[in-house]
């Protein structure tokens, strides 16, 4: 078992593999802070933009079935867009390539929480809902041209899958991810729903007190992320990922690969997964998602085989728990 303990006010769940075996499960921290509920190992919580890989997986299902191809134009499948979608790919919006306007703009600043202080987040439970909050976007840049984070994109990825498949999203999803890699805690709750092992989301405010989230996001998660999973979970999902079983070899090696520069060098983008390369040697994958309250992050060394996964009811700390690991991992291991 990796020794590590995580000394910072961190609440949450910090979870390492190591050749698939566990060897670090740690919880820290309340899921329920005014009754005191603390989180546990097998809490669920949020990952924001975290679940925009199983959106990319489920694309990759339907395309390896034939259902569609990640070349065709996103019009094909949600023709009420209007024309400045054209030349739009499925490909394009997978890989945040797309040049579309986003409801949400991360680049300017924005807070998602003031987002719903003239909408409804209570009405926003379908990826339909979104649709109104797109359609009148202006275009940024022509398709391809380069990278440019975008929720939009994925939200209209959902609906794809939709109109594809005949199933809700998030039904799409429990049937062809979940429940094959028996993820049985993970799923789409409704905030003012929780089931029992959920962790209520956490706002820090300047006087040190804290918010819980309820109405900072949608009211359910959905194809751009706010999907709930246990760490334990998640390990399943990227074991079943790395052995074939969610998608053919061709296809997770597809996944895989970086399609995209980012904005920051070293840092390229697969289908809904980032990638940190040298030269584009590619050293680790990794997953992050941020929402008020939420905060994830997910990485897979690739030479060491080694999984680190950070999850959090809170705003802040995953990323700094995961070089916290990272830094006693090649202490005692001499590796990663």
């Amino acid at each position: 078992m990796l020794q590590f303990d995580y000394k910072n006010d961190f609440s949450g769940v910090l979870y390492v593999t190591k050749d698939k075996e566990c060897i670090l499960e740690k919880a820290y921290g309340y899921a329920e802070k005014g009754l005191k509920v603390r989180n546990f190992v097998l809490t669920r919580f949020g990952v924001a933009s975290g679940g925009k890989l199983f959106t990319a997986v489920g694309i990759l299902k339907l395309a390896e079935k034939g259902n569609l191809n990640l070349s065709d134009e996103i019009l094909k499948y949600i023709p009420e867009l209007p024309e400045s979608f054209k030349g739009v790919t499925l490909h394009h919006l997978l890989t945040h390539t797309s040049g579309i306007g986003d409801y949400f703009d991360e680049y300017a600043q924005e807070s998602y929480s003031n987002l719903w202080n003239s909408i409804p987040m209570y009405k926003m439970e379908n990826p339909i809902d979104f649709l109104p909050m797109i359609l009148n976007k202006d275009k940024i840049f022509n398709p391809g041209e380069k990278f440019r984070y975008n929720n939009a994109g994925y939200i209209l990825l959902g609906l794809a899958i939709e109109r594809v498949s005949g199933l809700s999203y998030k039904d799409y999803i429990k049937n062809s991810i979940f429940n094959p890699c028996k993820m049985s805690d993970s799923g789409y709750f409704k905030m003012n729903m929780l089931p029992p092992r959920t962790a209520y989301g956490y706002i820090k405010l300047e006087d040190g007190n804290f918010r819980n989230n309820i109405y900072d996001l949608p009211i359910i998660g959905g194809p751009d992320g706010g999907v709930y999973v246990t760490a334990v979970d998640m390990a399943k999902f990227w074991q079943e990922l790395l052995t074939f079983e969610l998608l053919s070899e061709d296809f997770t090696k597809e996944l895989f690969k970086i399609h995209s520069d980012t904005d920051n060098e070293g840092i390229g983008f697969g289908y809904g997964i980032w990638i940190e390369h040298k030269n584009y040697e590619v050293k680790k994958y990794f997953l992050q998602g941020y929402d008020p309250g939420v905060n994830f992050r997910m990485v897979y060394y690739l030479e060491t085989d080694v999984l680190v996964l950070a999850l959090s009811n809170e705003d802040t700390g995953t990323k700094e728990a995961c070089e916290a690991i990272e830094k006693t991992l090649i202490e005692e291991f001499q590796a990663v």
